[in-house]
């Protein structure tokens, strides 16, 4: 049978260990293509291809657990592994944002305290002038 990764995946051919961001999904190895020298032999016509030596320095194996903490943070993060702001660039942001609402709620809150003082002078008026026309 096929070796699947972690996960159980919307597409069934999807196997390893390296996750594609974009389709959520598994690639079991990474390719690179060698491109061989080529020599013409004059004599014969013959084309002949020299391919480099390779060795398994080149070679990384990685193996992970279904447990991993790594995988899950794949997972979790949709393979960008970008968790977001820390708690300290939240607090500062909320600070921040706290002072520029303050500032802002600055003029609303003095126009309302002068529509408050405006309807007590009123009031006051008013009371004044019942009192005035009683004792006319």
């Amino acid at each position: 049978g096929l070796y699947r990764g972690y996960i159980e995946v919307i597409n069934p051919a999807s196997y390893g260990c390296d996750m594609k961001v974009a389709g959520m999904q598994w690639n079991p190895a990474r390719y690179m293509l060698v491109k061989p020298a080529s020599r013409n032999n004059p004599t014969t016509g013959e084309h002949h291809y020299k391919f480099p030596k390779t060795t398994l320095n080149d070679v990384s194996i990685v193996v992970r657990s279904r447990a991993d903490p790594y995988i899950e943070a794949e997972l979790s993060t949709n393979g960008s592994l970008n968790f977001g702001m820390g708690s300290h660039d939240a607090y500062i942001t909320a600070v921040v944002l706290l002072v520029i609402g303050l500032l802002l709620a600055v003029q609303p809150a003095c126009t309302c305290y002068d529509c408050y003082r405006a309807h007590r002078m009123r009031a006051k008026e008013q009371r004044y002038a019942k009192l005035n026309t009683w004792e006319g």
